[in-house]
Parts: structure tokens; C-alpha cells; sequence
């Protein structure tokens, strides 16, 4: 009975890892196309993710932040949006005024406002976020599972 048991827990197990895998490479390669594509974030099932480079938005998203952002209809002030600006960079700022067709964004560190922007240059709004720690962590973790099931005794 036990050896049964084993038996399906190990197959199962190897099921999920490969499953777990072949996710990971088909989520890598359709972020590479798009990269490729010049798309700046990526999406998956409407969701992106940017990784917050800089100390504009302190304290309360701190540099090293992975932030997952998703497009709205609609745009707020006081939401936290990631944009693309006129040189081509992705900036993550709040939005501080909504005029018409023109949004305004300013790091809650900054002393200056930003240039305006329009609605067609935000990749979307922040809606989670994490410090990219947790990655690394997680990456282990993976390693770690993948080792062990690799070198996993066969009765």
C-alpha cells in the first residue's frame, strides 16, 4: 500500500516539476519575442512586471522593488503608474494631475513634476509589489527542487 502511495506521489511530483519547466520556457520565450518586439513590459494574461530601478519613488517603493503593473481604462490621480517617456525609458511615478488628454507624474522623492505625458505611454498601474529579494529566494528554492528531484532514488 505505502509503495503504491510513493509511487504516485513521485510520478506526480515529476508531472508538476515538468509542467512547472515548461511553463517557465514558454513564459521566457514569449517575454524574449516581445522584447524583441519592442514591447517594454511584456504582458501575461494582462499582467506585466518592471523591476524599480532608482530611489524617485521612496519611501514608498524602494529601488530593487518588482512592481506588477496592469493596463486600466482608466487612469486616477494618485495612482502609481509605470510609463515610457520621451527617451525611450520606463519610469514608474504617481500621478499628480489629469488634465484633458494630458497626465502628469512626479516621484514622490522628486521635487520637480515630469513632462506631461498621454494615455498611450503607460504600460499600466501599479497594482502589487514585492522587494525583488523574494526572486533571488525563490530561484533557490527552485534550484534546490530541481536538484532533488533530479537526483531522486529509483526504487
Amino acid at each position: 500500500m505505502w509503495y503504491f502511495i510513493e509511487t504516485i506521489g513521485k510520478k506526480l511530483f515529476n508531472l508538476l516539476l515538468t509542467l512547472g519547466l515548461v511553463v517557465m520556457v514558454v513564459v521566457l520565450c514569449g517575454a524574449l519575442k516581445q522584447r524583441a518586439d519592442g514591447i517594454h513590459h511584456p504582458k501575461f494574461f494582462d499582467h506585466a512586471c518592471a523591476i524599480i530601478m532608482g530611489g524617485s519613488m521612496e519611501p514608498t517603493i524602494s529601488n530593487g522593488t518588482v512592481a506588477i503593473i496592469k493596463e486600466q481604462d482608466k487612469y486616477e490621480v494618485d495612482d502609481i503608474i509605470t510609463f515610457t517617456d520621451r527617451n525611450d525609458r520606463s519610469i514608474t511615478h504617481r500621478i499628480i494631475e489629469i488634465d484633458e488628454d494630458k497626465i502628469r507624474t512626479k516621484g514622490d522623492a522628486n521635487n520637480y513634476a515630469d513632462p506631461s505625458i498621454t494615455q498611450d505611454q503607460i504600460a499600466g498601474k501599479v497594482i502589487f509589489m514585492f522587494p525583488a529579494t523574494y526572486l533571488i529566494i525563490f530561484s533557490c528554492v527552485l534550484q534546490c527542487v530541481m536538484v532533488f528531484a533530479i537526483f531522486w532514488p529509483d526504487d
